[in-house]
């Protein structure tokens, strides 16, 4: 059986859908694929160069790390609220996906699945 602070596994997650530093040697990235499970700490806004948001993270092995989000990630972080505590599931896609700038440039950029562990439904 396992312990209530055992970090649950990503595939025992349900996906989140929404409505709406510099220190590259404590940053914890993705690769195409890959998949973390981690606690949010802490949300750091308008970081760096783009002023995204930094996510202060705990992973499973109880390591302190720096992860970069973004729109899709705050997206759904915002919809689901995580206390510190609670596990979090992030998996970047493995294929990259077009888009569009408001000026009309074209690019591409990888999607990410949100994951949080099941609610009861009786908030």
């Amino acid at each position: 059986m396992a312990k209530a602070n055992d970090a649950p596994s990503f595939d025992d997650m349900e996906s989140v859908t929404s409505n709406s530093t510099d220190n590259d040697d404590d940053t914890l990235k993705l690769g195409p694929g890959e998949r973390v499970v981690v606690r949010i700490r802490h949300r750091e806004h308008n970081k760096g160069q783009y002023n995204n948001t930094m996510l202060h993270v705990t992973t499973n092995s109880g390591e302190h790390r720096q992860m970069w989000s973004n729109s899709t990630i705050e997206n759904a972080l915002d919809e689901i609220d995580p206390d510190p505590d609670e596990w979090v599931g992030i998996e970047k896609d493995e294929e990259t996906y077009p888009y569009e700038t408001d000026d009309g440039e074209e690019g591409e950029a990888y999607g990410f699945d949100v994951r949080q562990m099941p609610t009861d439904g009786d908030d």
